[in-house]
């Protein structure tokens, strides 16, 4: 047990917290690394906060001690009534939902179609700062009045290298979390992104993850590491070939490998990479290291960790971490970002804390999906404009 307490607060629509909530069944939470959390919660329906609980946009704050571990509106209700129950199942999403509730524009502050003027909106610059830029345009106070998010204000963080993003009707989420990958910071980590609640508004904001491989670890051998499931899968792709501008014989052509998987697993090709709308050395690179990211070796660890008052989620690590896990002695151990964080809480029992360090295979193929669609529309889109 630590002295960091977790803390469930209810908010109405207007993101107003209007109370504790502490006599529930129970609140399961699966928070997500640059992508939307979801979370559960099972509460007696007779209980005064269980009816503004299920009031339209209504959610909740959950806090560990100073840090807001996630907040976010339920989207469905369950109402269970029998001879022995009577409960109120909300199952909700992270506030980060509002990035996937937008698109990334071509034209962003022109207000209507044809929406002819440009193609693309095409942004340089550091990762984070284009980052910033695209959510500004797109829900922001830069954003059309319709397309803004009420109560959402913008935190500028500028850090990481220069990379060039173009939005064309892609989901922001998606293209926030392209762009995290090709941005990849020189610590080898990918800058994060999340939206949360702060007072009685939403902010968005960028943060640096840290590599805290050398001050928190989960070893059995020191108490703190109760099980674990670790898996491994080969790559899809170790050396890329890009397609650029032109057409034919004409068409610029970038090749890359990625050395260390390279050396591992031999040349694996796969799939020419279209980057139809790049011809310069940089943005033909970027594209070939997004290849690379997304279809590299895969690794998932989940962990049940002991938590301890030096090593617990949310007050010294959090997402996008680097954490280490020792696995079979002190040769065999996994030093990778948390990538995901399931919390089970209910009153007067000890928080089931097990996050999720690694590649999520399921999700990248998801984030593979969605960009080979963007890919078919981008082609269409330019013989369109032939």
């Amino acid at each position: 047990m630590t002295d960091f307490e977790w803390k469930i607060m209810a908010r109405n629509s207007a993101l107003q917290r209007t109370g504790e909530v502490d006599d529930y069944q129970k609140l399961d939470l699966n928070l997500k690394f640059n992508d939307v959390g979801t979370w559960q919660l099972d509460i007696d329906r007779r209980l005064p906060i269980a009816e503004e609980l299920s009031q339209p946009g209504a959610g909740i704050v959950v806090t560990r001690g100073d840090t807001t571990v996630l907040s976010g509106p339920w989207i469905d209700q369950t109402h269970e009534w029998g001879q022995d129950k009577n409960t109120l199942t909300l199952a909700g999403v992270d506030d980060t939902i509002w990035c996937k509730r937008r698109l990334a524009h071509p034209q962003p502050a022109t207000a209507a179609p044809p929406y002819s003027t440009t193609s693309e909106d095409v942004r340089t610059g550091q990762v984070t700062g284009v980052m910033f830029l695209f959510a500004q345009a797109n829900m922001g106070s830069a954003a059309l009045v319709p397309r803004r998010v009420p109560g959402l204000t913008m935190s500028s963080n500028t850090f990481g290298p220069s990379i060039t993003g173009r939005g064309r009707w892609q989901n922001l989420l998606v293209l926030l979390q392209e762009l995290a990958v090709m941005g990849t910071l020189s610590n080898g980590l990918q800058p994060g992104f999340r939206i949360v609640q702060v007072g009685d508004g939403l902010e968005f904001q960028l943060y640096q993850p840290v590599n805290r491989s050398a001050t928190i670890q989960f070893n059995p051998d020191l108490g703190n590491l109760a099980s674990y499931t670790y898996k491994r899968s080969a790559p899809e792709l170790t050396y890329a070939i890009v397609g650029g501008k032109g057409e034919g014989s004409a068409r610029t052509i970038f090749e890359k490998p990625s050395s260390d998987q390279l050396a591992l697993w031999g040349r694996i090709e796969n799939e020419l990479v279209n980057a139809s709308s790049a011809n310069d050395a940089a943005e033909l690179g970027q594209a070939a290291d997004k290849a690379l990211a997304d279809a590299t070796e895969q690794t998932s660890l989940s962990i049940t960790p002991i938590d301890t008052p030096t090593q617990s989620f949310g007050v010294h690590y959090g997402l996008g971490d680097r954490v280490r896990a020792v696995l079979d002695g002190q040769h065999n151990s996994v030093a990778e970002p948390v990538k995901e964080c399931k919390i089970s809480l209910a009153p007067g029992k000890a928080a089931e804390i097990s996050p999720v360090v690694g590649t999520q295979q399921a999700s990248v193929r998801l984030l593979k999906m969605f960009r080979k669609l963007a890919d078919y529309s981008n082609r269409l889109s330019l013989l369109e404009r032939k």
